[in-house]
């Protein structure tokens, strides 16, 4: 199971509204497989016919064990604003940091590879 927090990074919007191919996205969205199920409607019909367990019977069980690196919290502090998501220079003043989010984290780099859901969603 892999839970996107919204509120933490606005690339997970952007990410879902790019596969669901609309702007306007209703929570939860729940992919099977690296599929697009659907949302909650979809989910409760599939367990009420028995077809839920059919799809996720086959996955293999998540291991249990967080990441060293971020606790399995997925994000980590950006090292090069510290976590001010600003950068001061001499000629410019203060500028926005283009390494982090607007909360000034980064997707850990251990256990979130920038372009893994990139390269599952489009194969």
């Amino acid at each position: 199971m892999d839970e996107c927090d919204l509120s933490m990074d606005g690339m997970y919007l952007d990410e879902l509204q790019e596969i669901i191919g609309s702007k306007k996205v209703t929570l939860p969205v729940v992919f099977i497989g690296g599929k697009y199920i659907g949302g909650v409607k979809e989910i409760t019909e599939l367990h009420e016919s028995g077809d839920l367990k059919k799809l996720i019977g086959g996955l293999p069980l998540s291991g249990t064990s967080a990441c060293d690196t971020c606790g399995g919290l997925r994000f980590v502090v950006c090292e090069q604003c510290s976590g001010s998501h600003k950068i001061y220079a001499a000629k410019y003043g203060f500028k926005n940091c283009i390494a982090c989010n607007v909360n000034g984290l980064i997707r850990c780099p251990t256990c979130v590879p920038s372009q893994r859901r990139r390269r599952s969603s489009s194969s």
